[in-house]
C-alpha cells in the first residue's frame, strides 16, 4: 500500500456508484475528505473480520470482495469498481468487516475516517439519501443475483455473471464490451459456486456460439443481448424438466 499526493491520477473514473449519485461539488467535496491510496494488485486492503474503521471510495481500478465459507471454501462475492465503497456497512453498523478485499488490478482509492464520513453525510442530506440508495441497490441486486442463479445451470450461471459484470464494469470497444478486471476461471468459479470444469465448458460453449472472446486473463461480452436471452433460454429449459 503507498500513500499517494494529489494529482490528475487521483481523480475519480467514470461516476457509477455512489460517486454517480452525486452531483460534481458533492463529489468533489467528499473526496477531499480523505487521502488517496493506491494498492498493487493482489494487495489486501480490507481483512474479513478486521474491526470497523475508514471507509474507502474506489478512485481507479477494480478490487473483489472475497468470504469464506463454513467449508472453508473462498467465496467471491463482487467486484468493485470506480465510484463504489468499501468498508461503509461496518463503518455504519459498528460491526467487524464482513469480507476481506483484494486489489484485482493497481487501483487507487480515498480513504476517509468513518466519523469524517459521518459528518459530511450530516451537513448533506443529499449524498445521504445517495448513500441509502446505493446500498440499496447492493442488496437488491445481490438478491436478484442468487433468485437467478437458483436451481439454474451452469451455463446459464456464467452467462449471467458475465452479464452482469458487462453492465456494472464494461468498457466498449470495437470487438465489444471488454469487462474492466482481468478475470480468471478461477474468479468465475468462486463467484458463481461451479466447479472450474463446469466454467472451462460453459465459456467454451459462449465462445463457439460468438457471445464472448477471451484472451489471457481479458474476457470480452461481444453479444450482451444473446447473452441475456441465453439466461432465460437455459433457466425455462431446467424449469420444463
Amino acid at each position: 500500500m503507498k500513500p499517494s499526493d494529489e494529482s490528475a491520477a487521483g481523480r475519480p473514473g467514470p461516476a457509477r456508484g455512489l460517486l454517480g449519485r452525486l452531483s460534481a461539488s458533492e463529489r468533489e467535496e467528499l473526496l477531499r475528505q480523505g487521502r488517496l491510496r493506491e494498492y498493487e494488485q493482489g494487495e489486501v486492503v480490507l481483512h474479513e473480520g478486521d474491526p470497523s474503521g475508514d471507509v474507502m471510495i474506489i478512485v481507479a481500478g477494480f478490487l473483489k470482495e472475497t468470504a469464506t465459507a463454513a467449508s472453508g471454501t473462498s467465496v467471491l462475492l463482487s467486484i468493485k469498481g470506480p465510484g463504489e465503497l468499501l468498508g461503509h456497512l461496518a463503518a455504519i453498523d459498528g460491526n467487524s468487516q464482513h469480507a476481506t478485499v483484494l486489489a484485482g488490478t493497481r487501483c487507487r482509492v480515498r480513504v476517509i475516517g468513518a466519523q469524517r464520513f459521518e459528518d459530511f453525510l450530516k451537513n448533506h442530506e443529499k449524498a445521504d439519501k445517495a448513500l441509502r440508495s446505493y446500498i440499496i441497490e447492493e442488496l437488491r441486486t445481490a438478491a436478484q443475483t442468487r433468485i437467478d442463479s437458483a436451481g439454474a445451470p451452469a451455463l446459464a450461471k456464467i452467462a449471467h455473471a458475465l452479464a452482469e459484470l458487462a453492465t456494472r464494469h464494461g468498457i466498449e470497444t470495437a470487438e465489444g464490451i471488454a469487462i474492466g478486471m482481468p478475470l480468471t476461471q478461477v474468479d468465475l468459479s468462486a463467484l458463481t459456486g461451479l466447479s472450474q470444469r463446469a466454467v472451462e465448458v460453459a465459456l467454451s460453449v459462449l465462445r463457439q456460439q460468438g457471445m464472448i472472446a477471451t484472451r489471457y486473463r481479458q474476457l470480452t461480452v461481444r453479444n450482451l443481448n444473446a447473452l441475456r436471452e441465453m439466461i432465460t433460454s437455459e433457466t425455462q429449459q431446467v424449469m420444463k424438466i
